[in-house]
C-alpha cells in the first residue's frame, strides 16, 4: 500500500518531473521555488520529499556533468540515514508545514505560520548546505499567508529551496504561480497504479473511475464504506425530508478527516446522474459541488449548511 510520502522510497509515473528537476540542478540554474500540482493522492508530496531526502543526503548543489554517463535518479536505498531522519523529523534543514490538523482533518495554513519561515531560512544551514521548506497542501493558505510567501519569494534566501505541493494551483495567487517553477503531474496510468498497490489488491471498476489514477485515493476508498456514504448522499438529494439528518450524520465532528472524500464522492454521485440524464439542474449542481471545498476549506464555510445548500 502507498507509504507516508516522507517515508516512501519509490515514484512511480512521474520521471518526467523527476529529469525536469534533475536537469536544473545539474545546470547550476536551480530555481528557489518549485510548485508541484495535481489531483490529490498521486505523488506530489512523494515526489517533494523525494527531492528533499536527495538533498539532505548530500547531493552536491551544482557541478558540470555531475551524473556523468549514468541514468539520472533521485531514488536512495531504503537503508539510507535520511529516511530514519525523516522518521524522527529530526533534520534541523527541513521544515514542512501540512494543511491538516492532529487527527487528519483539513485545516487553514495561518500567515503566522508563514512568518516563521522567514526565520527558518535566514538561520545557516546546519549540516547541508540547503535549508528546505516543504508545504503539503498550500491552497490553503489563507490570501494573508499568500501575501506573506509572495514577499519570500521576491527576495529568495540563498540556498534555500521552497515546494509548495498543491491539489489545485488555481486557488493560489498568480504572481506566486509566476515565480514558482511548475512541475503539473498527471494522474498515473492503470499500469503504475497497480505497481503502487499492495499485490492482490483487487481495484473495481468502481473505485478505479472516482479515483481517477490517484493511488491515495483508491487506498482511501479501499479502506472506506464508501459504498454507504454514495447512498447516504443519494438520500441526501432525493429526500429533502431526510436532508438535515445526512447532512448532520456526514459532518459529525469525528468525520471531519473525511469530508475532502465525501466531496469526490458528491461529484461522483451527481456525475453519473449527469451521464443518464444530463439537465441543467444537474450541470448547476455539480457547479456549485465544485464551490464547496473552496468555500468549507478556505473560507471555513460551515459544512452542514454547504450540504444543505444544494437542496434548498
Amino acid at each position: 500500500m502507498p507509504t507516508e510520502p516522507s517515508l516512501n522510497p519509490s515514484l512511480y509515473g512521474h520521471a518526467d518531473a523527476e529529469n525536469i528537476f534533475l536537469q536544473c540542478l545539474e545546470s547550476g540554474k536551480l530555481p528557489h521555488a518549485w510548485l508541484v500540482s495535481g489531483v490529490k493522492g498521486i505523488g506530489k508530496a512523494t515526489l517533494a520529499y523525494r527531492i528533499a531526502r536527495y538533498l539532505l543526503a548530500g547531493a552536491p548543489k551544482a557541478e558540470a556533468g555531475l551524473f556523468g554517463d549514468a541514468t539520472p535518479s533521485l531514488e536512495l536505498p531504503q537503508e539510507h540515514p535520511i529516511f530514519s531522519r525523516m522518521e524522527q523529523k529530526s533534520h534541523s534543514d527541513l521544515l514542512t508545514v501540512t494543511a491538516e490538523n492532529d487527527e487528519g482533518a483539513p485545516r487553514e495554513i495561518t500567515v503566522d505560520e508563514i512568518r516563521k519561515l522567514q526565520s527558518f531560512f535566514g538561520l545557516s544551514s546546519g549540516e547541508t548546505g540547503w535549508r528546505i521548506v516543504l508545504i503539503d497542501g498550500a491552497e490553503s493558505m489563507n490570501r494573508n499567508a499568500q501575501n506573506a510567501l509572495l514577499k519570500m519569494l521576491e527576495e529568495p534566501p540563498s540556498n534555500a529551496l521552497l515546494f509548495l505541493v498543491c491539489h489545485n494551483a488555481g486557488q493560489m495567487l498568480p504572481t506566486i504561480r509566476s515565480r514558482c517553477r511548475q512541475l503539473k503531474l498527471s494522474p498515473l496510468s492503470m499500469v503504475d497504479l497497480e505497481k503502487v498497490m499492495d499485490k492482490g489488491t483487487t481495484l473495481s471498476n468502481e473505485i478505479l473511475e472516482i479515483a481517477g489514477g490517484s493511488p491515495g485515493l483508491a487506498l482511501q476508498l479501499i479502506e472506506t464504506n464508501y459504498l454507504n456514504t454514495i447512498c447516504q448522499l443519494e438520500t441526501l438529494l432525493d429526500e429533502p425530508a431526510e436532508a438535515l439528518t445526512i447532512a448532520e450524520k456526514l459532518t459529525r465532528k469525528d468525520a471531519e478527516a473525511a469530508w475532502p472524500m465525501n466531496l469526490l464522492l458528491l461529484r461522483y454521485t451527481v456525475a453519473l446522474r449527469i451521464r443518464r440524464r444530463p439537465t441543467e439542474q444537474l450541470f448547476a449542481l455539480w457547479t456549485r459541488i465544485a464551490q464547496l471545498e473552496t468555500e468549507t476549506i478556505g473560507l471555513n464555510m460551515d459544512k452542514k449548511m454547504a450540504l444543505m445548500s444544494l437542496v434548498a
